[in-house]
């Protein structure tokens, strides 16, 4: 936290300055400036004075806690990464020591066997890799149609705007009247364009 040099609470630590926080929650500004005149190295303030540095205080503490907790988040997704690229590699560094065992032994069946087994899960991998890409397409593309539908409805409502212009500006009418007729246009047949759309 920031404080100026010859401000009186330039002398507190970080922790210092979280105490006097964390205290604040019990007791009123009128007792913790009796507080920090009674400090091993006395602190003279007045009322408003701590007020304000409790504020700045309070934001710093919350602050640093949402970048540790931000800093806490990102290490367990980098941790979560790597754990499973280390499951990756283990079953990898398996499947090559099984198949190496199996040339070994000379054992026919059994090589087809295992070979068949890692064809097997090959597919899988490549099937579940399909899936995933499918998934993406259709988060694409619905987002893709989204913006597409509050593309057309901004549009709509665009046409709407001359009308309501027509009525806003009509000096004939009074103010009031002016601006009801113009809600009441784009109430109405906004209404009406939102069915035709959906009716579409």
């Amino acid at each position: 936290m920031k404080i100026r040099s010859d401000s009186a609470f330039a002398k507190l630590t970080e922790d210092q300055s979280d105490m006097l926080v964390a205290l604040s929650d019990s007791m009123t500004l009128e007792q913790l400036v009796k507080v920090v005149e009674a400090a091993p190295e006395p602190i003279h303030c007045s009322v408003a004075a701590m007020s304000r540095f409790l504020k700045k205080a309070a934001q710093d503490k919350a602050l640093r806690e949402a970048e540790s907790s931000d800093e806490a988040i990102e290490l367990f997704a980098k941790r979560g990464e790597m754990q499973v690229k280390v499951r990756e590699a283990t079953m990898a560094a398996m499947r090559d020591r099984m198949f190496e065992q199996v040339i070994e032994s000379n054992n026919g069946d059994r090589l087809m066997e295992t070979f068949g087994a890692l064809s097997a899960e090959k597919e899988k991998e490549r099937l579940y890799a399909l899936e995933e890409r499918k998934v993406r397409v259709a988060e694409e593309n619905a987002k893709l149609g989204w913006r597409k539908l509050e593309s057309e409805n901004a549009r709509s409502g665009v046409k709407l705007l001359p009308k309501a212009l027509e009525l806003l500006t009509d000096s004939n009418r009074t103010f009031e009247d002016r601006v009801k007729g113009a809600l009441e246009v784009l109430q109405v047949e906004g209404a009406k364009l939102l069915v035709q759309r959906t009716e579409d």
